[in-house]
């Protein structure tokens, strides 16, 4: 079969750089980001204890997948690693793909570079990848993101009642989605 990844770019927005992550960007402190229990408290990766090995096995299946681009998260004025972000589950039928991201650098948090980026991708994704529909998933507590995606133009899609489980409770997990013709037009304004 062929492999139909190709090349991804750098992406560039305000004072963010959304850099291709590779397993050399592998590093002690990306794997403790992984496995704390504060930075990971909304994550899936929750779920596992992260070591280098898996790692690098997650990013080549991200490396070799053709619907998945992993960036990392980098600042721009002093080229920080702070966290990850991806474009994944992208259908090239239906044009439409999902954002993951976290911020693992806890003095990054609260700073606006999760919104710089995920703004970044979002124009990357409509622009260059040919989205035209964009989701994401999260559970209901996380303020951060409902409110990240929100200002972004994101409208609460779906609300999946106790689908999950964190912090043994079953909770709510809300999807969010973004047309490109919408956010188009509030771009213009």
């Amino acid at each position: 079969m062929e492999n139909l990844k190709r090349e991804i770019e750098n992406i560039c927005c305000d004072d963010v750089f959304l850099i291709p992550f590779c397993v050399k960007d592998i590093s002690p402190t990306y794997i403790q980001w992984l496995n704390d229990p504060l930075i990971n408290r909304f994550l899936e990766v929750r779920h596992e204890i992260w070591d280098l090995k898996k790692c690098i096995a997650y990013i080549k299946s991200n490396e070799e997948c053709a619907d998945s681009q992993l960036f990392g998260i980098h600042t721009g004025y002093n080229n920080i690693h702070i966290g990850n972000i991806r474009l994944g589950f992208i259908n090239r039928n239906h044009k439409t793909a999902s954002i993951a991201l976290f911020i693992g650098n806890q003095e990054y948090w609260g700073r606006g570079f999760g919104k710089k980026a995920t703004k970044a991708l979002v124009e990357y994704a409509f622009e260059k990848e040919n989205i035209e529909k964009l989701y994401a998933g999260m559970y209901e507590q996380n303020f951060s993101s409902i409110n990240l995606f929100k200002s972004l133009g994101f409208e609460i899609e779906a609300l999946f009642y106790k689908h999950c489980i964190l912090e043994n409770e079953r909770v709510n997990l809300l999807q969010v989605g973004l047309i490109k013709e919408d956010y188009m037009k509030k771009s213009e304004k």
